[in-house]
């Protein structure tokens, strides 16, 4: 039986027609590059935060491949619980 992160990684692996070690070893300006010209249209990376009290936590500055891997992961350990 497949799990929930196998179904996810099977998804995105299907969306985007590569498998998810080529995924992770890609640097996000490379995917970038990849999937502007695959869709024919400008891709933002955006990364929220949670509102709190007066006003929000502002994500201004660029996060490395690494960052965005750790918090996946992070976010796939959640998934699981």
């Amino acid at each position: 039986m497949a799990t929930t992160q196998d179904t996810f990684i099977d998804g995105i692996e299907k969306e985007t027609g590569l498998s998810i070690d080529e995924i992770r070893r890609t640097p996000l300006d490379d995917l970038r590059s990849l999937f502007e010209r695959k869709n024919g249209k400008r891709m933002e990376f955006v990364k929220s935060f949670p509102l709190i009290e007066r006003g929000s936590v502002l994500g201004d500055c660029v996060i490395s491949h690494a960052e965005v891997e750790d918090d996946f992961d992070k976010a796939l350990t959640a998934l699981r619980k």
